[in-house]
């Protein structure tokens, strides 16, 4: 009887798992765009957060003629104040970043609640609570916040809590969606199936499997609150060095 003798081959290596930091490291690293968009990020952020020390002028003072031309001194001109735009651009940045985090933060919160609640029990629960996603979904924010200006008087924390409980909406219906997906699979059917409860399925099962799903939806929704800040200033003539 004969046998077949395999011929030795090349040996092939595989590529050794990267944790995730490490990929993004590396993505930073290989990618002229993602290096860019990293470089301005970390200035903004630098500048944001050291903007009392580092901004050339006072915010509140004025230190020329009304809609000054740009100059060496002030490189992006003055306002109808006669305020430096950069410094003025420092401390505004300073003010959206601590919105924008604040505000998504309590839109994370609540949507993330809900659509794992939505999408994990699902029946009776999920039809009520998108019903509710379906009202504050086209509750527009501008009419609430005059609603909120005139009983509490216009201030950033109010703009933070109503821009919060309205832009959870879209992260309810996503996290409900990849919850619904998950809640089937068999690793979750066999935690159950052993005696599991629901709090201890859906924090060591599910969230890990939708966390990073909310977390590319909060880097969007960031995004989204400051463009919000921006026209919520305007109209209501906010001053954005304002803190309270």
């Amino acid at each position: 009887m004969s046998v077949a003798v395999r011929q030795p081959g090349p040996v092939i290596e595989s590529e050794p798992i990267r944790s995730r930091r490490g990929i993004v490291w590396q993505t930073i690293k290989q990618r002229p765009s993602a290096t860019i968009g990293a470089g301005i990020l970390l200035v903004v952020v630098v500048c944001a957060v050291l903007a009392p020390w580092i901004a050339p002028y006072d915010p509140h003072e004025q230190v020329g003629p009304v809609f000054g031309h740009p100059s060496w001194k002030h490189p992006l001109g003055l306002d109808d104040g006669g305020i430096d735009m950069v410094s003025l651009l420092m401390w505004g940045c300073r003010i959206s970043l601590v919105v924008g985090f604040a505000a998504t933060f309590v839109s994370m919160v609540i949507g993330g609640t809900v659509g794992v609640a939505a999408g994990y029990f699902g029946g009776r629960t999920d039809n009520v609570l998108m019903r509710i996603t379906d009202y504050f979904l086209v509750i527009p924010d501008v009419p609430v916040m005059i609603i909120v200006a005139a009983i509490w008087g216009p201030s950033l924390f109010h703009i933070v809590i109503v821009i919060g409980i309205l832009l959870w909406t879209s992260t309810a219906r996503v996290i409900r969606a990849q919850v619904k997906s998950v809640r089937e699979r068999v690793y979750v059917t066999r935690a159950r199936a052993l005696g599991a409860g629901h709090s201890r399925v859906i924090l060591r099962h599910v969230l890990p499997q939708v966390a990073p799903l909310l977390i590319a939806n909060t880097v969007l929704t960031i995004s989204v609150v400051v463009f919000n800040l921006v026209a919520d200033l305007l109209y209501f003539k906010l001053d954005p060095r304002i803190t309270d």
